[in-house]
């Protein structure tokens, strides 16, 4: 299943002056759900689209005296956003046969904003990786529907957020969540051979709260998702199912079980424990146990 990742519309960023200074009640509102869609793409790992050539032209047109107008924080609470959230990085492109509907790339935008913008609409039609959802303040488009990219090889449609309240956002980000679905091979109870046991999980109560606190808290490595157990002190990977769903597995922190990236995000030595071998009567083991447990036999 291809990841989530959003595309934030040009035009929240960037305004039209002379709209602003006859709808400034519209921006009102906008600077109220900006930071909702702010905070839902940060509490759910969702990267955005973006690249430093765009975030250059953002903070070159960002309208840094309309804002302070309304409300001063809303800049800093933007500018920190765009700094901290996750970045997908695209190349440069061009096709003159490309449109979209609604037009997402305004009059007002200056030429190398229209240019930049063009290159991220091709990023997406020509996308194979993830599953982009396009996010804007439907106050700038007044659109029902998802996002249509044309080109003169053809059409496709984006999943798409046109957001009129906050309602709107989340009830959104609700369906793009990820979602955890226990695998019955890593019963803790059952798992065995080669196959991990999953800790966090009890299998006789089928309470998945814990589980998807962890996933829904963890970092993405490659097609997979990581966090560390804290109360079994144990990583744990989460991969998917194929149905839209989740399970997770306890790993070894031992070899390369854990990537670097992992383990410097969390700086913690996880549990090492033995292959389970139910035919032996073992149930991951942790070896640091059994190292104590040892006795030596004449």
């Amino acid at each position: 299943m291809k990841k989530i990742a959003a595309i934030l519309d040009i035009s929240t960023f960037v305004w039209n002056q002379l709209d602003f200074n006859t709808n400034k009640h519209s921006y009102y509102q906008l600077i109220g759900l900006a930071p909702i869609v702010y905070e839902q793409v940060e509490d759910n790992r969702v990267p955005i689209l973006l690249r430093a050539k765009l975030h250059d032209f953002l903070m070159l047109d960002f309208p840094y005296s309309n804002i302070n107008q309304i409300n001063p924080d809303y800049c800093s609470l933007t500018l920190s956003f765009l700094t901290k959230v996750h970045w997908i990085s695209y190349d440069d492109g061009n096709d003159l046969s490309i449109s979209t509907n609604p037009n997402i790339v305004k009059n007002y935008f200056s030429d190398d904003l229209k240019k930049e913008s063009c290159s991220q609409i091709l990023h997406i039609y020509g996308n194979v990786i993830f599953r982009y959802k396009y996010i804007a303040y439907n106050y700038f488009h007044n659109h029902t529907g998802n996002l249509l990219i044309s080109t003169a090889a053809g059409q496709i449609e984006v999943d798409s957020l046109f957001y009129e309240s906050e309602a709107d956002v989340v009830q959104f980000f609700e369906q793009c969540k990820i979602k955890f679905k226990h695998s019955p091979k890593h019963d803790q109870y059952k798992a065995g051979g080669k196959i991990s046991p999953f800790s966090c999980y009890n299998d006789r109560t089928g309470d998945p709260t814990k589980a998807q606190k962890l996933l829904s808290t963890s970092y993405s490595f490659g097609n997979d998702f990581y966090n560390f157990d804290a109360e079994n002190e144990v990583y744990v990977r989460f991969v998917d199912s194929n149905d839209g769903t989740y399970h997770g597995f306890d790993v070894s922190d031992e070899g390369n079980n854990i990537p670097n990236e992992i383990k410097n995000r969390f700086n913690k030595n996880g549990r090492k424990f033995q292959a389970n071998n139910r035919q032996n009567g073992f149930r991951n083991i942790d070896i640091r146990y059994v190292r104590r447990c040892q006795v030596h036999l004449p």
